[in-house]
């Protein structure tokens, strides 16, 4: 629990009509791995947060996603901010290597493996993006906030972001 009667975790409406979809098609495997990705990254930024003190509101998991809602990342330490940022890929990668190391000693099948692979690799690839609000726009505005004013970081990730996109 995250405060008094709050869930940390929270399932959108949406994916759970995307969770029903792969279930009712016998999909569970699928579902497992994407969900397992999806909660081991947002535990990543989780886990920093909470180190760093900062105060996780929830963590909202979406049908391609999730979001990690932080309630006070005004005047904390911009290098802070990038370790939280960056510490859901590198939970992905860790992950991985735990996977990779189950799949080495036979204890996962290769089916199960190569989905794995291709999730976490298409995820990892998909959220380092420069485009807002994936953590890749979160990670390129923070390293602008070095350089230059809050607005003008501001500004040149929503520029980054659109041409991206384009």
């Amino acid at each position: 629990m995250s405060g008094k009667g709050r869930k940390l975790i929270e399932f959108h409406y949406t994916y759970l009509l995307m969770a029903f979809g792969f279930v009712i098609t016998g999909y569970y495997l699928n579902l497992f791995i994407f969900t397992s990705l999806i909660l081991i990254h947002e535990f990543g930024h989780y886990l920093m947060a909470k180190i760093f003190r900062f105060r996780v509101l929830k963590i909202i998991i979406y049908p391609y996603g999730g979001v990690t809602k932080i309630d006070d990342f005004v005047d904390r330490n911009i290098n802070l901010e990038l370790v939280v940022a960056c510490f859901g890929i590198i939970m992905q990668y860790l992950f991985y290597s735990f996977i990779s190391y189950l799949h080495y000693r036979y204890y996962i099948r290769d089916y199960t493996f190569n989905l794995y692979s291709i999730y976490n690799g298409q995820m990892i690839f998909f959220n380092m993006l420069p485009i807002i609000p994936l953590d890749g726009a979160k990670i390129v505005n923070l390293i602008l906030n070095k350089f230059f004013c809050y607005n003008l970081s501001n500004i040149m990730t929503v520029f980054i972001s659109i041409i991206c996109l384009i």
